[in-house]
């Protein structure tokens, strides 16, 4: 029993730490800001006190509400001014949590399996993020705690897997899932257990998802309808992912696919082992069949089998002195591919950004849209590459997709343009992953930009400019308010950059 808790609590150690870093470090992921909006919407309510309003709220409904409740109290621990970067990092903090109690309690279950789970890569990224990945892993995985034997627990043990299997529904479907086989396994029982069994999934699922409190079979056609119809939109098909693609996910590097080869070996064997074994096979190949055949193929999808093939991988690997050494070369892989991809991403959530330490040199107002700060990054930015941080205040949503641009104009005009812009940004927000139609009214975001500077620049003075326009026809949005040099008139003067010669 030590040594179970030991093993639990080294791999929960282990994988939080990693996940920590990871979360302050990553750029931010396309839904990120679509489930925190959603979270704000609760968080809106919860602090009104209108309870009665959250079954009708219908934000994201293709997916359950449980996780975007959770992520909620990232938007109402905070006081004063709300900015994204806050709300992001607490989200975050949460999805590594549950994503440490996931690779803890695998350890529980199978300390090899723990250790493989707690540095996949790719797991480690996806549940380092405030996506919907982390909280219905863990849930699967204590309703997989509950298909141990369970001689001194009884069926109270069976019936807080029925619960575990309900809240994974709650937290994300697509989790539950592999869930299935091995649940309809445990109700070849009698025929009062099974009701029951069946009845606390029902209920754990329905309570934990508000949306489905009023119209249930209502709120399952909408969110089934959406998901068969995104999965042949024409975003989907753009992408043109292979039927396998999957299996690419899963083998991006070296302990990645030793993990899923050993995982599929280790899940056709399972097949002729234990009730257990069997239980966790199943799982294994259920949820590939599902990556597999259903159309739809972003890569944070295949958490849904890491798991399972960490579980069915380490039953390959846990006979032997050499598949002791296998693991130990796997796990030290492992390790160097997380530790690689951490470092190779520039932080984002940086201790200024979150202590907001954002200077506001004047006011400035667009249609919609204040400057809220704004800092030159590098002692000497001015001198060198202007890179700078802006931090944005939108005042409500808007209709249409919009875009910000930083130009770099001069006295002389561009010979290669013809005008005087020499050198510019444009760009969504946030790399795109914030589009205008998703801005929560009055949350700050931050923004950086780096202007690269044409190496035949002239000697002269020159503008540094920002603004706003419509990405579908490149309508300019005017600017109200800030400082402005009258050739143009919907741009705002950030800065200007003197050059004394081309070398300087």
């Amino acid at each position: 029993m030590r040594r179970r808790w030991a093993w639990a609590l080294a791999c929960l150690t282990l994988a939080g730490s990693v996940r920590f870093v990871m979360a302050g470090r990553m750029p931010v992921e396309a839904d990120e800001p679509a489930y925190l909006r959603a979270a704000y919407r609760y968080a809106v309510l919860l602090r009104q006190g209108d309870i009665e309003a959250i079954p009708s709220l219908r934000e994201n409904p293709e997916h359950p509400a449980l996780v975007k409740l959770l992520y909620s109290l990232a938007w109402l621990i905070p006081a004063g001014d709300r900015w994204l970067s806050d709300a992001l990092w607490g989200a975050r903090l949460m999805s590594v949590l549950f994503g440490a109690a996931a690779a803890g309690l695998m350890a529980w279950i199978q300390p090899a399996a723990g250790l493989l789970l707690a540095l996949h890569p790719l797991t480690a990224y996806y549940t380092s993020a405030a996506l919907l990945e982390s909280m219905p892993q863990f849930l699967a995985l204590l309703a997989v705690l509950s298909w141990r034997p369970t001689s001194r627990r009884g069926a109270c043990w069976s019936y807080l897997g029925a619960f575990a299997l309900g809240a994974t529904g709650a937290a994300k479907w697509v989790y539950a899932l592999p869930l299935f086989p091995a649940s309809i396994g445990m109700l070849r029982r009698s025929r009062s257990a099974s009701i029951l069994f069946a009845l606390v999934a029902a209920v754990s699922f329905v309570a934990l998802n508000p949306p489905m409190w009023t119209d249930p079979l209502g709120y399952l056609r909408e969110a089934i309808r959406y998901h068969f119809a995104y999965s042949a939109s024409e975003h989907v098909r753009r992408y043109a992912f292979p039927w396998y693609q999957p299996f690419l996910w899963l083998s991006r590097s070296l302990p990645e696919a030793l993990i899923l080869i050993l995982g599929l070996v280790g899940a056709v064997r399972g097949l002729f082992g234990s009730a257990f074994r069997k239980r966790v096979a199943w799982g294994a190949l259920s949820a590939m069949a599902f990556l597999l055949a259903w159309p739809t193929k972003w890569p944070h999808y295949v958490l849904v089998a890491t798991p399972f093939l960490s579980l069915t991988a380490s039953d390959a690997l846990i006979r032997g002195r050499r598949a002791r050494v296998l693991l130990s070369a796997i796990g030290l892989l492992s390790m160097t591919v997380s530790v690689r991809m951490i470092m190779g991403q520039r932080p984002y959530l940086e201790p200024d950004l979150l202590a907001h330490r954002i200077p506001k040199p004047f006011d400035a107002r667009w249609e919609g849209i204040r400057l809220e700060g704004l800092r030159w990054e590098g002692t000497e930015a001015r001198e060198g590459v202007p890179s700078l941080v802006v931090c944005w205040r939108p005042e409500r949503s808007a209709d249409s997709n919009l875009s910000v641009f930083v130009h770099l104009l001069g006295e002389t005009p561009n010979p290669r343009t013809g005008s005087p812009l020499w050198s510019q940004v444009d760009a969504q927000p946030l790399g795109g992953a914030y589009p205008a139609t998703r801005w929560v009214p009055g949350v700050v975001f931050c923004d950086r930009y780096r202007i690269a500077r044409p190496p035949d620049l002239p000697p002269g003075i020159y503008l540094l400019t920002t603004g706003w326009y419509r990405w579908e026809d490149g309508y300019r949005i005017p600017l109200r308010e800030g400082p402005q040099d009258l050739r143009y008139p919907d741009a705002l003067v950030i800065g200007r950059w003197v050059v004394s010669s081309a070398g300087e």
